[in-house]
């Protein structure tokens, strides 16, 4: 069984329900923070979020969805909490017209743009961007023991096709971090990068590792776990880096533990496959330089919550 989504005990968890509401609204199956914030006519989505809860954890967030919502319905991933009829008491309350975020101000790790949204000319550009990344992939495999192959021919064959038909969308999504995510999640399956085109070798890369995640969910791999899904994209990433920046100062300086760790294991089956004429088993993982990946992983306090949840990778559409 999946494990339920993260839910810390906020350390000063606000008063629930929040003073001063306009409105009580009871949700419904189908709805989400999205079609509230049109239905209510908010300039953000996370307006509702922190009036009703006063944290931009997206972690207390599903504490207080679980709590004082009394949502128990969990998005496809499992990582977060959704609205349905079900919920009880299943209140949200909606600020006055004129009310704006207080303490928190602005959150730095928004949900995501609503999926419903059209293609917007960055969006555009995105998806040219990854388009001709996957279009001048330098050749890569590797096989874990507990997939099947990962490659640049792969990736071609299955994702490229799967993004120029738009069967899986690029969004153009800006953060601070930088990061780049791939949401498996039906209706959705889409590609969030945080610039209109890849600037460098090192957004190209990460381009690949989250097309590592599509392929996985174009092959339904729904019981694969959270670690072995990243483990098998930070290979690829490190990979490409490999192929496109060798020399390790470059690539590694400054990173953490999960890329060196990656950075080891594609390093490592390259020299091997250049050493005999190349047979499948030349490209299998080498098990204890994997137990590295998977260990750092478990170390990273962002994937820690989420490491042995099964990805929820469920198939895309044709």
């Amino acid at each position: 069984m999946a494990s339920r989504p993260y839910t810390p005990t906020p350390k000063n968890p606000a008063a629930f329900p929040p003073e001063g509401s306009a409105a009580t609204h009871r949700v419904r199956t189908g709805e989400n923070w999205w079609t509230l914030q049109k239905k209510y006519k908010r300039a953000n989505v996370w307006d509702l979020i922190l009036f009703n809860f006063d944290t931009a954890d997206p972690n207390e967030v599903n504490w207080f969805l679980a709590n004082k919502v009394g949502c128990t319905l969990t998005t496809a991933d499992r990582k977060n909490y959704r609205f349905s009829s079900s919920a009880s008491p299943g209140l949200i309350y909606i600020p006055p017209a004129g009310w704006s975020p207080g303490k928190k101000g602005e959150p730095t790790a928004p949900p995501g743009p609503d999926p419903a949204r059209p293609m917007s000319s960055d969006d555009q550009s995105a998806k040219t961007g990854v388009i001709s990344v996957l279009s001048n992939l330098p050749a890569f495999r590797f096989y874990l023991t507990t997939m099947d192959e990962v490659s640049s021919d792969k990736l071609r064959a299955k994702v490229l096709p799967a993004i120029i038909s738009d069967r899986i969308k690029v969004r153009y999504t800006p953060n601070e971090s930088g990061f780049a995510r791939y949401f498996p999640q039906p209706g959705r399956n889409e590609l969030e990068v945080p610039w209109p085109l890849p600037v460098d070798e090192h957004d190209k890369a990460l381009v690949v590792h989250e097309c590592v995640h599509a392929l996985m969910d174009i092959e339904a791999l729904g019981d694969l776990h959270d670690k072995h899904s990243e483990a098998a994209g930070y290979i690829a990433q490190m990979w490409y880096l490999h192929k496109t920046l060798p020399e390790f100062k470059k690539v590694c300086a400054g990173v953490g533990p999960i890329h060196r760790a990656a950075w080891t294991v594609a390093r490592e089956i390259e020299m091997r496959r250049k050493a005999v004429p190349p047979v499948w088993r030349d490209y299998l993982v080498n098990q204890f330089m994997y137990w590295g990946v998977l260990g750092a992983i478990r170390s990273d306090r962002d994937y820690r919550p989420y490491v042995d949840d099964p990805t929820g990778y469920d198939g895309v559409p044709n």
